[in-house]
């Protein structure tokens, strides 16, 4: 019984971690002019930098809708962060009690289960075999805020493209991606492992991707695929409002709405986020006790 909650505990959490914001205001009309492309990468990542979403603290609500294995699950959460520093949630099933709460460090994870009255205690690489996902602080924080969660391309500069009127940003060609994926599908439709195995260094590859709006360079969607270990995550991004800044009323800036995040590999996570509130800057404080009688598993 422990495990199977645990398990949930553990997927809610990185659900959580696919939380995204939401702002009170109408949201913005964008012009479906596409621009002419920039003359160079260096340029749009300039670009993309600038218009990420800086806070000191965050605070919002959000309404959550998980498939896991082909079973449903609602909850809803409130999460407050103080940048590069704290990540809290408190996670409530739709009958109103806390389920779980957790606080989150760069180095460490709490979480209690008021359900079994049990805690944990330990860090990324727990999570990260679980979930068969690479988790870590930044890569949580980013994808709660909509920011990008690794800008690392490696020695080569990343490849620029369009798509579909968004920009594209690789660290593989979009073609040569989408050949070496079909390579794979076939050798493996095929039974042809040996083959497979002689051609895993064309495979051994960690491909990060990013969509870009065209007028305002958000982020619309990005992925990290990893051709060898056949597992990928991806995020996309929808309707973006503006979000005031309580400690200076007249600045805004642009989040999702709507967010919609999919972990593919040995299981098939998939989870919807609805935003419902948000505040900006505005400091919380951030309670987490073990009680005395709980068990610690793990």
């Amino acid at each position: 019984m422990n495990n199977r909650l645990l398990l949930l505990k553990l997927h809610l959490f990185f659900i959580l971690s696919t939380l995204v914001l939401l702002g009170c205001k109408p949201t913005k009309e964008v012009a479906k002019k596409i621009p002419p492309k920039p003359k160079n990468t260096k340029t749009l990542i300039e670009e993309l930098k600038k218009n990420e979403f800086d806070f000191e603290w965050l605070s919002m609500k959000i309404n959550a809708e998980v498939v896991n294995e082909g079973k449903n699950n609602s909850f809803k959460a409130n999460i407050r962060i103080r940048k590069d520093s704290l990540i809290w949630v408190s996670i409530t099933p739709l009958m109103g009690i806390e389920a779980v709460r957790l606080l989150i460090t760069p180095d460490t994870v709490k979480a209690v289960n008021r359900i079994e009255s049990t805690y944990f205690i330990g860090g990324y690489d727990f999570l990260s075999k679980k979930l068969n996902v690479d988790v870590s602080f930044e890569s949580l924080q980013a994808m709660l805020i909509g920011n990008s969660m690794d800008l690392d391309f490696g020695d080569d500069p990343p490849k620029v493209s369009m798509d579909k009127g968004r920009y594209f940003i690789s660290s593989f060609k979009k073609g040569k991606l989408k050949r070496t994926l079909h390579k794979r599908e076939r050798f493996e439709e095929k039974g042809k492992a040996e083959k497979l195995e002689k051609k895993s260094e064309k495979f051994d590859h960690i491909v990060h991707s990013l969509w870009l709006n065209s007028q305002n360079f958000k982020i619309l969607k990005q992925s990290v695929n990893d051709l060898k270990l056949q597992r990928s995550f991806v995020s996309e991004y929808r309707e973006f409002k503006d979000v005031e800044d309580a400690a200076a009323p007249d600045s805004t800036q642009l989040f999702p709405h709507l967010v919609r995040y999919v972990v593919s590999g040995t299981q098939q996570l998939e989870a919807t986020i609805t935003v419902t509130k948000v505040k900006m800057n505005e400091p919380k404080k951030l309670p987490f006790k073990i009680p005395e009688k709980y068990e610690q598993i793990f």
